[in-house]
């Protein structure tokens, strides 16, 4: 049934179920996403005392809803031209995104750092700093023992059939305490012992 009626009462059992459930649907894979819709077309079906709501009823409802939040939430910007009635009703309730994946504690760390990170590397670009204070922004990763080494080619043994290779300068890119060094060995057939 594709023009299902939604009473007040099954939007709100739809929106606490995908609600109450999120991290479980994030932890369901794509194959398993239909059978966590059913479940939710199941609960309403026994709850209303209904037999017609299916999983994709359920799972294109609750796409339309988050459509009408963000065509309000465009609207309210000044973005948008159009308003949604559905939308504003559900605004604040759907302000908080509930329905996308949770970020861990690590990623949110993560996330937080790199942001703090860039925010630091795009005013030191900005502002140019003194090298002690460029020194204080340093993530634990980056700090390693600069030392000097020699840098030995491997043997790389080139099949027959090749196409030459030009060797090329090394390239050299530093950026605050890491240096990246690239270095490419030509290794052609030497085609006149041939």
């Amino acid at each position: 049934m594709s023009s299902i009626e939604w009473s007040e009462a099954q939007l709100r059992l739809l929106i606490n179920e995908r609600k109450q459930r999120n991290t479980e649907y994030h932890a369901t894979s794509n194959k398993k996403k239909r059978d966590f819709w059913e479940d939710i077309a199941n609960k309403l079906n026994e709850r209303e005392n209904t037999n017609y709501f299916r999983g994709d009823d359920c799972h294109k409802k609750f796409l339309g809803l988050t459509k009408a939040f963000y065509t309000a939430k465009k609207y309210r910007e000044g973005k948008g031209d159009k308003k949604s009635l559905i939308g504003e009703k559900i605004y604040k309730e759907f302000s908080t995104k509930f329905w996308l994946k949770p970020v861990s504690s690590f990623d949110q760390a993560h996330n937080e750092s790199v942001r703090r990170l860039s925010s630091a590397s795009s005013s030191a670009s900005t502002h140019p700093s003194s090298s002690s204070e460029r020194k204080s922004v340093t993530c634990s990763s980056d700090v390693s023992p600069v030392t000097s080494r020699p840098v030995t080619p491997s043997t790389i043994e080139t099949p027959p059939i090749s196409r030459s290779v030009t060797p090329t300068i090394p390239s050299f890119s530093q950026n605050a305490n890491v240096i990246n060094v690239t270095i490419n060995y030509g290794g052609g057939i030497d085609e006149k012992h041939e």
